[in-house]
């Protein structure tokens, strides 16, 4: 996908694009997540809609809190993506860590709004590859 990256609020978020790899990283708890998140989280649904992609990878691992207002974003992307024709929807799979109390609690709830497109990858239970 061709999203630009951004690090919004001083750099306490990271918002980063590679291919279909979102990550996500830092904190939101800012007011209104929603002056960055809602035209970031948009510019990837257009992006994934308009190249037929049949999956985007949300990795937020590493983003240790997200309020409310966010949550609710991330609740509006998924909803949009469910409007799309059969044909033309998107796995959202987020790779999570269940470890992170927000995630654990969140991230079950949030793929009961289309268990068959949105999945869930905890991290946490990923064993370690050797090295």
């Amino acid at each position: 996908m061709k999203v630009n990256s951004a690090s919004p609020d001083g750099g306490r978020v990271s918002l980063q694009v590679d291919g279909n790899l979102v990550t996500i990283r830092g904190e939101i708890d800012q007011a209104s997540p929603k002056l960055f998140l809602a035209p970031f989280f948009e510019e990837i649904h257009t992006a994934a809609a308009q190249e037929s992609l049949h999956e985007v990878k949300v990795d937020i691992c590493t983003l240790h809190f997200l309020n409310s207002a966010a949550v609710k974003e991330l609740i509006a992307w998924v909803l949009k993506r469910n409007r799309l024709p059969p044909g033309k929807k998107y796995v959202l799979d987020f790779i999570y860590d269940s470890s992170i109390l927000w995630q654990r609690v969140t991230m079950p709830t949030l793929s009961q709004l289309d268990p068959d497109f949105v999945v869930l990858s905890d991290r946490s239970k990923t064993p370690a590859r050797p090295r």
